[in-house]
């Protein structure tokens, strides 16, 4: 019952567009004065940003600011190397001060912003403070676990390197398994960002050895509706261990309720938030990342068969039907009708 408009930095001349599939107006600003401009020209009811980084470049508001925290971010630039994190820590704060209405991702991240909000002079007693928004995904189709699955069993790996995750000695292992059997394929979507190299460089090396290995394909970043059909169509199991940092802990990571959206089983950390709900539903396995033998049997039941594919897949889909985004947002879209 909203009327959205949706804008997002970009380092080309700002620009008009409408998402085909539901009519949304998609715009695009230069930073760092064009923000300013297009508020000025919108003029909203209220605005929501996606996490609070460009909050130090919004203009003074005649309307409700809301933010949504998407994840630590403060220890997302530690790991990539802030060279001012008294600075960063003090652009939070004054974030949270102007903000009128805050959400997260996780519950173990509620905790982690506790104490940020009593220092940005917000009272912890207040009924509804921060309630829980995670990561959302369009309705899942349950009907998915009856697909067949590929004749060969393949792993899918995507997302952007960014320096607070480590994939690679998961991937290697994952490699290592595929040629002692003889058989299995690994689709890796992505690599470097796009725009800006958020790794810091660390994973050329295993960028490398990805281009050489002959069970390897590597694929661009696709748009979002491509990158599920493929998930879909081609997939079998979703990668998506990493090292294990307070970052990590934290993360409500996005792209694994993706994979579970698409049906695909994960091999996932045993130590986040979303591990607890990965149990549960029986969507894959979770694993200590320094567990390198319960790591390769679990690619070996992939390989050799013996691991329930089917109940997984089921499992993946009754997690991602949880995420549904018609109604995870009810907190976020009441404070905007009101």
């Amino acid at each position: 019952g909203l009327s959205v408009t949706i804008a997002t930095p970009v380092g080309l001349p700002s620009s008009s567009s409408a998402d085909d599939r539901s009519g949304v107006r998609v715009l695009s600003f230069r930073r760092p004065d064009g923000l300013t401009a297009l508020l000025a020209s919108e003029k909203p009811d209220v605005v929501v940003l996606q996490h609070w980084g460009l909050a130090a470049e919004l203009p003074e508001l005649s309307c409700p600011l809301a933010i949504d925290l998407a994840g630590p971010h403060l220890l997302e630039r530690l790991y990539w190397g802030d060279p001012d994190p008294d600075r960063s820590l003090l652009e939070k704060l004054a974030a949270l001060r102007r903000s009128d209405f805050l959400t997260c991702s996780g519950h173990f991240q509620r905790h982690y912003f506790y104490p940020f909000l009593a220092q940005a002079g917000w009272d912890l007693r207040s009924p509804g403070l921060l309630p829980v928004i995670p990561f959302g995904v369009p309705p899942t189709q349950l009907t998915d676990s009856e697909k067949p699955l590929p004749a060969e069993p393949v792993f899918v790996y995507g997302g952007a390197f960014l320096a607070w995750q480590d994939p690679t000695r998961p991937i290697e292992w994952l490699l290592d398994e595929l040629d002692r059997a003889g058989r299995g394929r690994l689709l890796f979507y992505g690599g470097s960002h796009p725009v800006i190299d958020a790794s810091g460089g660390r994973f050329a090396a295993l960028t490398g050895m990805l281009n050489r290995h002959p069970r390897v394909e590597i694929r661009s970043f696709r748009p979002f509706d491509q990158l599920l059909d493929e998930y879909r169509r081609e997939g079998t199991v979703a990668l998506d261990l990493m090292a294990r940092n307070p970052e990590r802990e934290l993360a409500y990571t996005t792209r694994t309720v993706v994979y579970m959206h698409c049906g695909l089983p994960v091999l996932y950390n045993n130590y986040s938030e979303l591990s607890g709900v990965i149990e549960r539903h029986g969507a894959g396995w979770t694993l200590d990342p320094d567990d390198e033998e319960g790591f390769r049997a679990a690619v070996r039941s992939v390989l050799d068969g013996s691991a329930p594919l089917k109940e997984m897949r089921g499992g993946a889909l009754a997690a991602a039907a949880a995420h549904d985004w018609t109604r995870i947002t009810d907190p976020l879209a009441a404070f905007c009708a009101s």
